[in-house]
């Protein structure tokens, strides 16, 4: 009788592992399921993201909104709002903004404008790079060229670099200029 009982009991072990052990399984291929599905979703994001650069950078229609200010000698800074690129047509804008000074442009910074004299679009298929090389010219920091690179993510990075040697990068998302929420600050140069 004991052994009887013993043996259900194993019996009984023995089943209840297996069917953890399938419960389990399972919970594993729907967790594998879901990742591919949420990679999948990220992607598709990603590519939506990046044609909507496309497009904007097509219509020459983009604010270059950033988030970190790079200076001639390497030095990064974080920044706040207002520190920008913009293309709007033949129009172009660069405009710095830190917090704490008065500026030029009563925002702590500068605010050139200018025209855009030649544009130029290339995309490296390989990588879904998009890049703008374009040639600016102001009257308060001269003229110089403008190069922006678009990321698949819609992520982007913008350098200009002036005749007379000097050199800001600009990185951060990518808006229209109707969308951007950037505020122009004075231009006293």
């Amino acid at each position: 009788m004991k052994t009887t009982k013993i043996g259900l009991i194993a019996i009984l072990l023995i089943g209840s592992i297996g069917l953890v052990n399938a419960q389990s399984t399972q919970g594993k291929k729907d967790n594998r399921k879901s990742q591919r599905i949420g990679k999948a979703q990220r992607e598709a994001e990603a590519k939506m993201m990046f044609d909507k650069a496309r497009k904007l950078v097509e219509e020459k229609n983009l604010v270059l909104e950033a988030i970190t200010v790079r200076g001639k000698y390497g030095s990064t800074v974080n920044v706040g709002p207002n520190n920008f690129i913009m293309v709007d047509n033949d129009d172009f804008v660069l405009q710095t903004a830190f917090v704490g000074g008065v500026g030029f442009n009563g925002l702590g910074g500068i605010t050139a404008k200018g025209k855009v004299t030649s544009y130029q679009i290339s995309q490296n298929e390989n990588n879904n790079m998009i890049t703008v090389l374009a040639q600016v010219s102001t009257s308060s920091i001269g003229q110089g060229t403008l190069t922006i690179q678009v990321g698949i993510s819609g992520n982007a990075s913008a350098t200009f670099v002036n005749n007379w040697g000097g050199r800001i990068e600009f990185n951060g998302s990518i808006e229209s200029v109707q969308e951007s929420k950037v505020y122009e600050g004075m231009r006293r140069l």
